[in-house]
């Protein structure tokens, strides 16, 4: 009996002494970071993204330095208190998930009418170049009759009155105005629709071997794309009249609790990082000097805080 009584003593002990011990680590770990024990802290965030470069670079040299890859690192580093995971996704999934009510978010929307029916927007966090219409130098002389003095085209007018064929991408926005020219007056006759991952390679892949006359797109992708695939030195670009000169660009969330929570908690990181040179600078390497002197005044105003009345 005398010896059960010290075994088991001895078990008492033990796990007296097991418990101190887990009790020690687990303020040292506190200690040492005391942001693990919330557990709001560090609930995850997925952030879904197209493979569209150069906005987003997912594969090749370039992987991971895109324009909204830069973004989002500049946000991850602003929001520390949350896990940032990222999923790529064609923009019509990315849509449809949002919708839907996941706990998703996108870094990098434009908004229409139809996405402002499901998609809660943050503050605008840039202004993006407008898009164009992106073609071959070739084929020049056959759109020159439909462009005004300022050498900008109406899509409208183009998708009416020429035998010119549009490539888009299924689900993407090109901006609201586009947007509404594209889905009244683009049909199986005059255009062809692409779906898929890669929202942009596909369409100039097509343009490259002529099954498409001319697709939509903001100039610096156009020209990064035509690189990637050999062919930069045909393409022209050509300014769009029913495209605004900047285009907002917006973070999106689900029309939630948990997704109102996550703007409010993106909005001031927003609206102080959106004048910062550094931030909107990630255009600067994607235009040529003189472009980037016309977008830096532009954007400069475009964001200046407006006067109280």
């Amino acid at each position: 009996m005398a010896i059960q009584n010290y075994s088991m003593q001895k078990k008492v002990k033990y796990f007296e002494w097991s418990y101190a011990f887990i009790a020690v680590l687990t303020i040292l770990a506190y200690l040492l970071n005391p942001g693990i024990s919330n557990s709001e802290a560090k609930k995850p965030i997925l952030w879904l993204h197209p493979d569209f470069p150069p906005i987003y670079i997912v594969k090749g040299p370039g992987a991971g330095s895109g324009l909204g890859d830069k973004v989002s690192k500049y946000i991850f580093k602003n929001l520390p208190d949350y896990r940032h995971t990222q999923k790529v996704s064609n923009f019509k999934r990315i849509i449809k998930t949002i919708s839907a009510g996941k706990n998703v978010c996108s870094m990098v929307l434009l908004k229409n009418s139809d996405r402002e029916k499901v998609v809660a927007y943050s503050e605008q966090i840039l202004a993006s170049p407008q898009n164009a219409i992106i073609t071959s130098k070739r084929l020049l002389p056959l759109f020159s009759p439909l462009s005004n003095s300022h050498g900008a085209i109406s899509l409208k007018e183009l998708l009416q009155q020429s035998d010119l064929i549009l490539g888009y991408s299924l689900g993407r926005s090109y901006s609201s105005e586009v947007d509404k020219t594209i889905r009244k007056y683009a049909n199986s006759k005059n255009s062809v629709v692409t779906s898929g991952v890669n929202i942009f390679e596909g369409v100039m892949k097509m343009l490259k071997f002529r099954r498409i006359d001319y697709t939509i797109g903001y100039a610096y992708e156009g020209e990064y794309m035509a690189r990637h695939l050999g062919f930069k030195e045909e393409i022209i670009s050509i300014p769009l009249q029913e495209h605004p000169s900047l285009v907002p660009v917006y973070v999106g969330c689900p029309k939630t609790e948990w997704g109102y929570t996550i703007l409010a908690k993106l909005n001031p990181i927003i609206l102080s990082l959106r004048l910062n040179p550094d931030f909107y600078g990630i255009y600067k390497e994607w235009m040529d000097s003189s472009a980037w002197v016309r977008y830096e005044n532009m954007i400069t105003e475009h964001f200046k805080p407006k006067t109280a009345q």
